[in-house]
């Protein structure tokens, strides 16, 4: 836990708190972390629940803008004061998962305060991934992957991008299938659709979904498609982003 919270807490200027527990497991073959994160306020300590992840368990990036997963809850509520994980992953429910949580509504005060006393256990809803998103508001916004091998028929996507009340034609999200440069001409650019996959061919997606088919002028079948080295390109409007997959 010690090589963890340091490759947490390391380059961050923007804060400096002390970090409390963790919890790490792995899950699509990333390794996730929630960490109690504690700040020292009028000479009160205070925690709520962070997220990390990591490709290969040494390295961790965080969210830009460093807030909780769980948060402290509002004045007068049993976890006001102190949230810290539970001991056990997050449990999948439907399209959902439940994050088990313990917490106090007293600070803990410089002289320990009152966790054995108050404490209750929680717990948090969240839609199944959804830990860590990229959103685009009012301005749009562009994604692209790495360099990948399409092995699959279909893409999946983990989004929001729901109506809106004077919702416009440009909102939502659009998938392009850009072709790996052959870095063998002049013209060699990152902006070359395979034929039948540009944005433009992209059927728009306006749902809330955690696995939606991406379709192209209603075509989803990426069969023809298989062992070629591909990007793909997001363009997002007032939409949100968790996650993609490429599925059988």
């Amino acid at each position: 836990l010690g090589l963890i919270f340091r490759q947490v807490s390391t380059g961050d200027e923007r804060v400096e708190p002390d970090y409390d527990t963790a919890l790490v497991f792995r899950r699509h073959g990333v390794f996730l972390n929630l960490y109690a994160q504690m700040f020292a306020e009028k000479e009160e300590f205070e925690t709520d629940v962070h997220v990390a992840s990591s490709r290969d368990g040494i390295h961790w990036e965080r969210t830009w803008d460093r807030k909780p997963l769980i948060p402290r809850g509002p004045e007068g509520s049993f976890d006001h004061a102190n949230v810290e994980q539970g001991t056990s992953p997050p449990l999948d429910l439907g399209e959902d998962m439940l994050i088990y949580y313990y917490a106090c509504p007293a600070s803990a005060g410089a002289n320990g305060g009152n966790w054995s006393l108050e404490a209750g256990v929680g717990v948090g809803r969240l839609r199944r991934d959804r830990f860590i998103g990229q959103w685009a508001g009012e301005q749009t916004g562009y994604l692209l992957t790495r360099q990948f091998v399409l092995e699959g028929n279909k893409l999946l996507l983990n989004c929001t991008a729901l109506p809106q009340s004077y919702h416009k034609e440009t909102y939502g999200i659009r998938v392009a299938i850009i072709e790996a440069p052959d870095y063998q001409t002049p013209e060699t650019t990152w902006e070359k659709a395979v034929p039948g996959y540009s944005l433009e061919d992209s059927d728009r997606i306006m749902t809330d979904n955690i696995a939606y088919t991406v379709t192209w002028k209603g075509k989803a079948d990426l069969s023809s498609l298989k062992g070629r080295a591909i990007y793909l390109r997001f363009q997002m409007k007032k939409a949100g982003l968790y996650s993609f997959q490429i599925a059988q």
